[in-house]
């Protein structure tokens, strides 16, 4: 599927004529741009398939608007991140190129205000992480929550103001998955190298890349959970509170500890088909496995694969040989969920590392999310098919 499609290609799809085309054109509802010579022009497929998704609302609206909160139509509207063609986009830009090429932090501040070169620094030191064992994603919502009480300047959702903030709760989270004072942004991965698999240096490479890859992931559940908060004037701190309860649930987030252990008990020569048996007669979901989004394959994931076996090939290779042969049983391939989990037992990070290690990478999402939902008037509140009783009168 291109990107973008001549005005034949478009029209048919539409249904529509071309003057009908050049019409929506100039009424703003369908983009485009000079083709290969100044004849020619080239309609954005994306606005194509905004338009026919509104078409066939007004045609059949029960039926259609049954599924619009469900990889539906677009619900609304952002710059922020694109996946077309099976492939992820941060502000225009592939990410899997980003995670191969830039620094996290890098990312994260162009992703927050599209400047490349200004990247953000937090005031102040960090709160000391508590030593006693904790759950770390347990201990930064209690932190967000104190926060939310104390500090007015949460309220301001607008850059470069909200820089400053955000880097404050990236850093805290990385104090406290590092039990480290006042740990380096700029070198995330290097941080977590150094605490999770000290004599692994080649590990910050594919730390890196996993938290830019995890950054945003469109309107998913916890990023569009934050949008809808922000929506209601809340502050940041309680914006990313809201997003990391969504992202904890067992459907999201929560995921990738699923496929961890999934693998740590193949590890130890669990049958393959026996387990997946199991776990399907027991009504329970096999997670990391599809994606919706990627029919072809998770290129998340092939990317972190890449980067264990190049980095790590000896001990990556009993891990690929599950995942391949789970792959063939479900007859679904491993999506970032997987990846996660992988890296983690590869890497020998701690238990549910890459559910941690995902949570630092989309809280930048979240922020993003926050900010540009703050830009827009509206509160988002979506109308109810009723379906209970109706009254009498």
């Amino acid at each position: 599927m291109d990107v973008y499609l001549s005005a034949d290609e478009a029209a048919n799809y539409l249904g529509i004529s071309k003057p009908t085309l050049y019409a929506y054109v100039s009424r703003g509802l369908i983009r485009s741009l000079e083709g290969q010579d100044s004849r020619s022009r080239l309609y954005n497929r994306l606005d194509v398939d905004q338009l026919k998704a509104r078409k066939r609302v007004r045609s059949r609206p029960q039926t259609e608007l049954q599924g619009t909160l469900h990889w539906g139509a677009p619900v609304l509207e952002s710059a922020l991140t694109l996946i077309v063609n099976q492939n992820l986009y941060y502000r225009g830009t592939n990410a899997v190129e980003l995670a191969q090429t830039h620094d996290f932090w890098e990312v994260a501040c162009w992703f927050w205000n599209g400047y490349r070169d200004s990247p953000f620094t937090a005031p102040g030191s960090a709160q000391q992480a508590d030593k006693r064992e904790s759950d770390p994603f347990q201990t930064l919502q209690s932190w967000l929550i104190d926060r939310s009480f104390r500090d007015p300047a949460g309220y301001v959702l607008q850059f470069p103001a909200l820089g400053s903030t955000a880097a404050v709760i990236a850093r805290q989270f990385l104090t406290i998955l590092t039990r480290k004072q006042n740990p380096q942004l700029p070198q995330a991965a290097a941080e977590l190298q150094e605490c999770w698999c000290k004599d692994r240096v080649a590990a910050r490479r594919i730390l890196n890349a996993a938290l830019i890859l995890t950054l945003d992931h469109e309107l998913n559940i916890s990023s569009f959970t934050a949008r809808v908060v922000a929506s209601a004037g809340s502050n940041i701190y309680e914006i990313v509170n809201a997003a990391m309860c969504a992202f904890s649930g067992s459907r999201h987030g929560r995921a990738s500890t699923r496929a961890e252990h999934l693998l740590r008990h193949l590890l130890e020569g669990g049958s393959i088909r026996r387990m997946i048996h199991s776990i399907l007669q027991s009504g329970e979901e096999i997670s990391g496995f599809g994606h919706s989004a990627y029919p072809d394959g998770d290129p998340r994931a092939r990317l972190i694969f890449k980067l264990l076996e190049e980095e790590y090939p000896a001990e990556y290779s009993k891990m690929r040989r599950i995942i391949a042969e789970l792959e063939r049983s479900l007859h679904r391939l491993a999506n970032i969920d997987v990846a996660l989990a992988a890296a983690g037992i590869v890497l020998g990070l701690p238990p549910h590392a890459g559910f941690h290690l995902f949570g630092l990478g989309r809280l930048v999402g979240w922020i993003g999310h926050a900010a540009e939902q703050n830009a827009s008037p509206i509160v988002i509140r979506p109308r109810a098919r009723y379906t209970g009783v109706m009254p009498k009168t």
